[in-house]
């Protein structure tokens, strides 16, 4: 009977006289469905060998409709494997709407793939978004900044296995936070964040990085940091352009801002036109006498060193100050540093008032927040 496929028969036979062979009918059964690509059929036998099937045909609607029979814990299992298909081809912004829709867990073996999920999408180099022209937030930042938010249950600092996580939560919480303060018109904030971000220059395309700090400080007049992060960005693109290996740190010594060498990009991310606009206000600005080279300094509250003023660690003793959760920017003590009163994260509060008086929300938690006086 089962040499001949009429797999129902024999299993009634086997059920009758020889349940030890039970077993090797429902394999043969199953073995046939799978030879033939009869899944329907196959997903009344074996839902889990079926979803195997659908997924390997990259029919997710149907993975799903299985999955759903079986429990939210495998339809999580399911939706990190779509996610992790749709990264192998750059669908980034897909990967992401999967993960805010199915949600995820924190399972040692899904920890890698959202690893790789966040170091794919910090490292694109989308210069805008494609739903928010104006914006120069991705839309793949603020979707990976939401499903890190859920997935970490709004852990702010975390040790072990979930301690990379945690950083690139802060990460993409502070890049996504810059669409937010566009909408509100707070571009103060925008410039202090955008600044903030060139801590994690290992983690983001480094040209893109410099030029959005060079060109929002430009925009507040803070002449100084936009002329030496133009100056980067032009060192960067030459660097590109004439393979070479080496560049001038001097002006970042005394900052916690990453080397460049080891970050740049094998092809800019920037059109020659807006590379050379960039480069002849570079040059203009270095003629100006009222701009220097240098950027601003601040008193480290441990060790007394002055060191680089949008720094959280001191170049000196290394003692790392608080972070502003809204602005990325180093928080004073005293009477300068509020905290939300749900979630505890801290902000200065010249920064936190600004803020809150428009969003009315704590930018972690979005409870309900008012300004503090």
């Amino acid at each position: 009977l089962i040499e001949n496929r009429i797999f129902d028969l024999a299993r009634q036979y086997a059920e009758r006289g020889a349940p030890q062979l039970l077993k090797l009918v429902d394999k043969r059964h199953q073995q046939q469905l799978m030879n033939e690509g009869n899944t329907d059929k196959l997903s009344q036998i074996n839902p889990t060998a079926a979803m195997e099937m659908f997924i390997k045909k990259g029919d997710w609607p149907k993975v799903y409709q299985l999955a759903n029979r079986q429990g939210k814990g495998v339809v999580m299992h399911c939706a990190a494997m779509h996610a992790d298909s749709l990264v192998k081809k750059k669908q980034l912004v897909q990967a992401i709407n999967v993960l805010r829709k199915y949600g995820g867990s924190l399972d040692k073996a899904n920890i890698g793939l959202y690893t790789t999920v966040c170091r794919a999408v910090l490292k694109d180099p989308a210069i805008e978004s494609k739903s928010h022209s104006s914006s120069i937030v991705p839309d793949s930042h603020v979707g990976l900044r939401e499903v890190l938010y859920r997935l970490l249950e709004g852990q702010y600092q975390a040790k072990g296995k979930l301690e990379s996580l945690c950083k690139y939560l802060r990460v993409v919480h502070l890049s996504a936070l810059r669409r937010k303060c566009e909408e509100l018109k707070l571009k103060d904030l925008v410039a202090h964040q955008c600044v903030a971000l060139l801590r994690h220059t290992e983690l983001l395309p480094v040209d893109v990085a410099f030029y959005h700090a060079g060109q929002k400080c430009k925009e507040e007049e803070r002449m100084e940091m936009a002329f030496v992060f133009f100056n980067r960005f032009v060192d960067i693109s030459d660097m590109i352009e004439d393979e070479e290996e080496h560049i001038d740190e001097a002006e970042f010594l005394k900052t916690d801002i990453p080397s460049a060498i080891k970050t740049v990009p094998k092809a800019s991310n920037f059109d020659e036109n807006t590379r050379e606009e960039v480069r002849e206000w570079a040059l203009n600005a270095g003629m100006d006498k009222m701009i220097n080279n240098e950027l601003p300094l601040r008193t480290c509250s441990n060790c007394g060193t002055k060191t680089y003023e949008a720094g959280v660690t001191c170049h000196s003793c290394k003692h790392k100050s608080t972070e502003c959760i809204i602005t990325g920017l180093p928080v004073p003590r005293g009477s300068g540093c509020v905290s939300c009163p749900k979630c505890g994260v801290k902000a200065t509060k010249t920064a936190w008032n600004l803020y809150v008086m428009k969003a009315k929300a704590c930018p972690w938690c979005e409870s309900r927040a008012v300004a503090v006086y």
